[in-house]
Parts: C-alpha cells; structure tokens; sequence
C-alpha cells in the first residue's frame, strides 16, 4: 500500500510534500478466512440446496439413529443390489465398502430446519425436555416404500416404520411449540416415519443439470412396481428379527455438531 502524508509548515511556508517509503500489508492467515460452503451438486451426490447459504445459519434436525447389525447390513445391501438391478440410476451407501462408522439409519422426526447462533440452545434444551419424557421402546420396519423430498429433486426407497410410529410421532409433535418459537416449519401433518437406503436424481430445471446427468442419470419417477417387488421378494424378512430395533436416545444435528440425549 502506498501512503503519502503531506505535512503543513510551521512557518506558514509552503506546503512541503514528503514520500512514505511503500509498504505491504501481510497476507491473512488462511485460518483467519472462514470457510465458505459450497453448493456445488457435483461434489453432495447431486443434492441442490434449496436454501442459500446464510453466515451463522446452521442446517439443523433431531432424528433416531438405528444400529446396524450383521444381519441388517446384509439385508440392506442385498435389498439395494435387488433394486438398483431394477433401477440402475439408483444409487446406494449401502454397495462399495461401507465402513462400520457408516453403519446406522437416520429416522427423521423433523424437517431440515435453519438455526442462527442465538437460536441453538433454545432448540437444543427443547430437545432435551422430549428425551427426558420419552421412556427407551422397541420399533420395526413393517413396508418398503418410496419418497420424494420436498423439492421434489430427489426420490427415496426407504423402510417405514410399524412398530413404535406412534411414540414417534408423540416426540415429532412435543418439538413443535419449539420449533413455532423459532419460526421453523413443523413435521408433515400425516408423518410417514422411514430410514432410506437408495435415492435417485429426478428431473430437474436446475442451471446444472446437464452436468448433473453426466455423473448421477436423472428419472422421471420410480417406477410403481419396485415396492411390490422388494415387498413380494423380502416383506417377509423385513418383517422377521432382522427389522426389528432399539431406540434409547435422540440425536440432534446442528451443522456439523451431533448432540445426542438419552431417553427416560
């Protein structure tokens, strides 16, 4: 930065002009400079966020997590070979050396939800209070089924939930004066609780969707016979031990930070 000072004189001469030598402000540290998110599809599985990225805003949900055993990792694997076989523009975590850190379903019980600083710990003791009320119970996957996400970019084969929908939907419900506070949206008025295992890019008019389609094909819609066929192949297993679970604590996800809260 060059930097010039121009000094009066004391006695009342003319104004003599004298030259800084230059100097460089030092480069920032890079670990001064924040990270800033990327949106890029191509590098999030094809995911296109809906909600543009806010500074302070953290990209927040409360969900179970499900263990995976031996048993069900080798029926989710199976059932997703079963499928992308049908459909070969699925794609799966559950094919290509899924790790043990990888091994456990997310059941959403509320929707992705934008929190600012100030905001977190409120959410974060409401979240609390439902565990402290919840006593831990048993659940099940009862049905295959398949899901579009709200931008309707993306479809989903997924396990709904039988046993224990009813306790869950008792949790979805006790966060909503929270999440009403906070000016956030509620869970759906008719809940369909699941954990996916497959997905699919759906057509989109998104600026990058020819890019897109090079990496992960797009479809129309998932066609209506994959759940007869998972079902009339696998409902009986599903069914059996293998979809059965425990449920003895909730998670929370705020950003990159998981706060999980034993049940009762």
């Amino acid at each position: 930065m060059d930097l010039i000072a121009t000094y009066d004189s004391s006695d009342g001469s003319e104004n003599e002009h004298e030259l800084i030598p230059t100097r460089k402000l030092p480069k920032p540290s890079v670990s001064l400079i924040p990270n800033q998110p990327t949106a890029n599809p191509l590098l999030h599985q094809g995911r296109i966020r809906s909600t543009p990225h806010v500074e302070g805003q953290f990209a927040s949900f409360v969900y179970i997590s499900v263990h995976i055993d031996v048993n069900l990792q080798r029926f989710l694997e199976e059932i997703a070979l079963y499928a992308m076989e049908r459909v070969p523009t699925l794609q799966s975590v559950w094919l290509g050396g899924t790790t043990s850190s990888d091994r456990e379903l997310h059941i959403s019980l509320t929707r992705p939800i934008y929190l600012f600083h100030h905001q977190r710990d409120e959410f974060i003791r409401a979240v609390k209070a439902t565990a402290d009320s919840i006593s831990e119970f048993n659940g099940s996957f009862a049905t295959f089924a398949t899901f579009n996400n709200d931008e309707r970019s993306r479809s989903f084969v997924g396990l709904e939930i039988g046993a224990g929908h009813e306790i869950l939907r008792d949790i979805s419900k006790s966060l909503e004066k929270a999440l009403q506070f906070l000016r956030q949206e509620v869970y759906y008025l008719e809940p369909r609780f699941h954990a996916s295992f497959s997905w699919a890019l759906l057509e989109t008019n998104d600026e990058r969707g020819e890019e897109l389609r090079d990496l992960y094909p797009t479809i129309l819609e998932l066609p209506s016979t994959l759940v007869p066929d998972l079902t009339s192949n696998y409902g009986d297993k599903l069914t059996g031990k293998v979809g059965t679970f425990h449920v003895d604590s909730l998670h929370c996800k705020i950003g990159k930070q998981v706060h999980r809260f034993p049940l009762e």
